[in-house]
C-alpha cells in the first residue's frame, strides 16, 4: 500500500516538525498542499485502486490531524494535481475527471459548490485571479498545450491551445503583475517558459535544454519581478534543474541538483529570506529507492542544506510550501511508513 503523508518542518528542522500520514484505502497519493487561513492545511491528490480512483481532500489542523476527508469521483480514474485557497475562504481543485480536464470549487467545510469539465485531457495547475476567476494550464485533445480563463463560476472566458507539431504540456501556470500569465510546461524535449498578456496570446517564449531532455514543472515570478522556474535536465537519468531569469526570460543564472542516480523536483518557491525551496525525489541519497528530497537555496541557488525522507520502498514529494511560521508543509506520497507512522522532525 502507498499512503498520503504530510510533513511539517519548522525553521531549520528543529525540535516541533511533525509527519502525518493518511490511508484512505489502497492507492491514497497527495499532489499538492497549501496552508490554510486558520493555519491548517488543505492537501489534494487521489484514492482508490490501480484500477479506479476519486479526487481526495484532506483539510487539517495545524498540527495535521484530520478535520474532515472528501472524496469526489465517478467511475473512472479520476484525481486531483492542484489545489488553492480562495478569497472566500473555500478551494479550487482541478484534475481530471477520466478524460476531461477538471475545475472543482469548494466550500470551506469540503462540500460542492460547483464543478465543471472541459474538452479532452487534463488540467495541472489552477490560481484565482485577480478578476476573482481562474486560470488553468494543462493538455487539451491530447495534442495541444492549453490555457483556460474562466469567471468565478467556472464559466469560460477564453481559451487556448497551442500546437507546435510536437509534444506540448503546461504544468504550471501564475498570474503576473503585469496582469498577464506565466507558464512552464515542456515542449517537445525541452524546458518551456511562455509569457502570455491577459487574453493568453503569446508576449515571448523561450526553451531552455538543448543537447539533454527537459521539462519545467513549476514556475513562479520572484520579487524582482522575473522567474524561478524548476525541472529536471539530463544527461543520464536526470537531475534537478533550477533557472533563474530576468522579466523576458533570458537566463541570470541555472543550477542542478543530483547524483549518479535519477532525481526530480515538482514544486519551487521563493522563500522570505530572498532563497529558494524545492521539493521532488531523490534515488541517490537517502534510505533507498526513491526519497523525499527537501532542498534550500540561497538567492543564487548556492544549497543551504538538503534533507531526504523515506526508507527502503519508494517515497515521493510533489509539493512544497512555506508556512507563517517560516517552516515548510510538504505532501506526497510515502510506501515506507503505515497510516499510523508519526515523528518528530
Amino acid at each position: 500500500m502507498v499512503f498520503v503523508f504530510a510533513v511539517a518542518l519548522i525553521p531549520v528542522l528543529a525540535a516541533g516538525g511533525w509527519i502525518r500520514t493518511y490511508e484512505i484505502n489502497e492507492l491514497s497519493i497527495g499532489r499538492s498542499v497549501r496552508q490554510t487561513s486558520d493555519s491548517g492545511y488543505i492537501i489534494a491528490g487521489q484514492c482508490g485502486d490501480e484500477n479506479q480512483s476519486d479526487l481526495l481532500l484532506i483539510k487539517t489542523d495545524s498540527l495535521g490531524d484530520t478535520m474532515w476527508t472528501r472524496v469526489y469521483g465517478g467511475s473512472g480514474s479520476d484525481l486531483a494535481t492542484c489545489v488553492q485557497n480562495t478569497n472566500d475562504g473555500g478551494y479550487i481543485v482541478t484534475g481530471h475527471l477520466s478524460v476531461l480536464p477538471w475545475l472543482l470549487k469548494v466550500k470551506p467545510d469540503g462540500d460542492t459548490a460547483w464543478t465543471r469539465t472541459y474538452g479532452y485531457g487534463g488540467a495541472n495547475w489552477v490560481e484565482e485571479t485577480s478578476d476573482g476567476g481562474y486560470i488553468l494550464t494543462g493538455r487539451i485533445d491530447d495534442a495541444y498545450l492549453w490555457l483556460l480563463k474562466t469567471d468565478n463560476d467556472g464559466n469560460i472566458l477564453w481559451e487556448k491551445a497551442i500546437d507546435a507539431g510536437g509534444y506540448e504540456l503546461g504544468r504550471c501556470i501564475q498570474e503576473t503583475t503585469d496582469g498577464g500569465y506565466i507558464v512552464t510546461g515542456s515542449w517537445n524535449a525541452d524546458l518551456l517558459l511562455l509569457k502570455t498578456n491577459d487574453e493568453g496570446d503569446s508576449v515571448w517564449m523561450r526553451l531552455y535544454g538543448g543537447e539533454h531532455a527537459s521539462r519545467g514543472r513549476c514556475v513562479r515570478q520572484t520579487s524582482d519581478e522575473g522567474y524561478i522556474i524548476v525541472g529536471k535536465t539530463g544527461p543520464g537519468l536526470g537531475d534537478i534543474w533550477l533557472i533563474k531569469t530576468d522579466t523576458l526570460g533570458d537566463t541570470l543564472w541555472t543550477c542542478t541538483y543530483g547524483g549518479g542516480q535519477e532525481e526530480e523536483a515538482y514544486e519551487v518557491q521563493q522563500t522570505s529570506d530572498g532563497g529558494y525551496i524545492i521539493v521532488g525525489e531523490t534515488r541517490s541519497f537517502g534510505a533507498g529507492n526513491y526519497d523525499v528530497w527537501l532542498l534550500k537555496t540561497d538567492s543564487l541557488g548556492d544549497t543551504l542544506w538538503t534533507r531526504t525522507y523515506g526508507g527502503e520502498k519508494p517515497d515521493h514529494g510533489y509539493s512544497v510550501q512555506q508556512t507563517s511560521d517560516s517552516g515548510y508543509i510538504i505532501t506526497g506520497v510515502t510506501g515506507s511508513f503505515g497510516v499510523f507512522f508519526g515523528g518528530i522532525l
